[in-house]
């Protein structure tokens, strides 16, 4: 494999993906770049840190943050959802 040639692929994949406004449609495309590097980084020897902070995928992460908002804790309820009594989020009222 052309790991560079890979790499300029996928960052173009997700250069295009930048000006996306379909949160779906990034994390799946997303998800096939990150199965690609995964590819790269086995070849190379590279370990797990090297997939998790490579800036094909800090740029999807931003991009995926961006169209989902951030997070407020106090105001998505998630102790509701998740947590238990015990540790639920702290409420405003």
């Amino acid at each position: 494999m052309d790991t560079e040639a890979k790499i300029k692929e996928l960052a173009n994949e997700m250069w295009a993906c930048q000006d996306a406004c379909n949160l779906s449609a990034v994390v799946h495309t997303w998800h096939k770049a990150i199965s690609e590097l995964w590819k790269v980084a086995n070849e190379l020897k590279h370990s797990t840190d090297w997939v998790n902070q490579h800036f094909i995928n800090k740029w999807y992460a931003d991009k995926c943050r961006q169209l989902a908002g951030p997070i407020d804790i106090l105001d998505d309820n998630i102790d509701k959802y998740i947590l238990d009594n015990d540790t639920a989020a702290p409420t405003t009222g």
